[in-house]
């Protein structure tokens, strides 16, 4: 495992709420500098994450997130145009969608083969993020469902109904009220104390996202998931200055996230 006490020593502090030192474009080409072939590809799976979310926001003609790999909409019509740069589904799923419109809406669909790609082909800190990640937008969706009246099996159609986290979410659709699996019940308290305030949940589950990076860091601090973990609380903290917006943008962002699900 490679030791990168030089690097992790340039990292500022960061929190919530305060602006930091440097940006993540600031800091990814000496990260990348430094990291050996084998961190710099999973350096590259966590990106892949954000070039996946930055496609729907291709077809949607919206800005970009700058912490994925192709970061303009030129060099996404690109490698898009050339069949390059993206795993397969992404083709697939191109080549079955054939709209921008169709794409958009099914876009849940994408999202989902990123999660289960992603668990076949990473590990350690990666993977544990993955897996976290991909979980607690689930149990958002149940928390959604109830308090909108949808049909949670619905919202989550492109999910595996095996799953345990689904199969709990989706055994509450006849329940007078949503109990999110123990591992999550942080969110039924942001949920509760936010559920007026769609900014107020945003900003909620940033904090929570921020504070749990760190349980899933499984080598020292400086070790490769030390240094994945900063750069992933860096984008938090550049995202949460991103939501200091009105109401209606805050509802419009919770939406956004949670459709990306369903």
């Amino acid at each position: 495992m490679a030791n990168y006490y030089f690097l992790n020593t340039l990292f500022a502090s960061i929190e919530l709420g305060h602006p930091p030192e440097e940006g993540v474009l600031d800091l990814l080409p000496n990260v990348e500098e430094q990291l050996t072939s084998k961190d710099l590809k999973s350096l590259l799976q966590l990106r892949l994450y954000f070039d996946i979310q930055n496609l729907k926001a291709y077809f949607q003609k919206e800005p970009l997130s700058p912490f994925a790999n192709f970061q303009t909409h030129e060099l996404i019509e690109s490698y898009l145009e050339h069949r390059e740069g993206f795993p397969d589904f992404v083709f697939k799923f191109l080549d079955e969608f054939d709209s921008n419109e169709q794409r958009i809406a099914n876009f849940a669909d994408l999202l989902r083969q990123f999660f289960d790609y992603i668990a076949q082909v990473s590990t350690g800190f990666v993977r544990s993020f993955f897996d976290f990640e991909r979980k607690w937008r689930i149990v958002m969706v149940g928390f959604r469902s109830k308090n909108l009246n949808l049909d949670v099996q619905k919202q989550l159609q492109f999910e595996n109904p095996y799953d345990s986290v689904v199969a709990q979410v989706v055994a509450q659709k006849d329940a007078k009220s949503f109990e999110p699996p123990i591992e999550f019940s942080e969110l039924k308290n942001i949920v509760s104390r936010w559920k007026q305030s769609p900014k107020g949940i945003l900003k909620a589950l940033e904090q929570y996202r921020f504070d749990k990076i760190d349980d899933l860091i499984e080598g020292d601090f400086f070790s490769f998931d030390a240094v994945a973990a900063y750069l992933l609380k860096l984008v938090i903290v550049e995202q949460w200055h991103n939501l200091e917006l009105g109401e209606k943008e805050g509802s419009e962002n919770l939406e956004k996230i949670l459709e990306d699900i369903e």
